[in-house]
């Protein structure tokens, strides 16, 4: 019997939970464990998937999982951590969601293999009648590993990951930093632009917000794939913009207004991380 335990059912430790659950990849001696200090949370998830376990105690999760992912916030790592680790089982294998943690930090009070997983909203699985071979795999999962974790532990896990994302293997803590920025923390940026493009869209002519919302959103998904399968982004710019055209008076514009914003973004957000 091979357990997969997971700390924390919040927005992502949910998003990872119900794409294993829905896409069915347990293998039959594999069990599940779901442990969240609010029980009403995942009650729900035992109705819907009986198979699965599910606690309010992260001890339940050391002793009987032989891979553990704590998806929990940043400053509470470590209490967690050192909360299961006298109950651990050998050679456990732990992966963590928390951004902002080294493993320089963390040697000081777990030594064993570890892994930082950076997932993203943009890997949700929806509803399984619409899961297709196309739409499996969405957004990209970081990893990076410490020298602890065996190439076994790295297959395993990345490879459950890999079946609903595409998985980056990344080995320089600071390009994990930018990486974050790049992918997990994307979602959220980009539908901010969107809503605000939107907003404005919306004043100015007799579509609705949701109308304006979908002709972007549609946008955006077409110009990725075209994109991740097709052109470089300077072909795309150069086969959309006649010059003296829309988009090109939209480019220039951007293209000098963006420039100093996004070193001014990037700046904040590697200060907080």
């Amino acid at each position: 019997m091979f357990n997969i335990g997971l700390i924390g059912y919040g927005n992502m430790g949910s998003m990872i939970v119900n794409n294993i659950l829905k896409l069915d990849l347990l293998l039959e001696d594999e069990v599940l464990f779901v442990s969240n200090h609010n029980m009403s949370k995942i009650e729900s998830l035992k109705e819907i998937y009986p198979d699965v376990t599910i606690t309010d105690d992260n001890k339940v999760i050391a002793e009987n999982c032989d891979v553990i992912i704590i998806c929990v916030k940043s400053p509470d790592f470590k209490d967690v951590i050192c909360e299961i680790k006298p109950y651990l089982k050998n050679n456990v294998h732990i992966i963590t969601s928390c951004a902002g943690i080294n493993f320089k930090e963390v040697e000081d009070y777990y030594e064993g293999s570890l892994s930082i997983v950076i997932p993203t909203l943009a890997s949700y699985v929806g509803q399984a009648s619409e899961i297709t071979s196309n739409n499996r795999r969405k957004g990209i999962t970081l990893f990076t590993h410490n020298s602890n974790v065996s190439n076994p532990e790295r297959v395993f896990i990345e490879g459950l990951f890999d079946e609903f994302s595409f998985v980056k293997v990344v080995h320089d803590y600071e390009d994990l930093k930018i990486a974050t920025i790049l992918t997990s923390c994307s979602p959220a940026l980009l539908s901010l632009l969107v809503e605000k493009i939107a907003d404005i869209a919306d004043k100015n002519s007799n579509f609705s917000k949701d109308d304006v919302v979908y002709l972007i959103t549609k946008s955006l998904l077409g110009t990725g794939l075209i994109l991740d399968d097709s052109f470089e982004t300077n072909e795309v710019i150069e086969k959309v913009a006649t010059p003296g055209g829309i988009t090109q008076f939209g480019l220039d514009y951007l293209d000098s207004e963006i420039s100093e914003d996004s070193k001014e973004l990037f700046k904040i957000l590697l200060k907080k991380y």
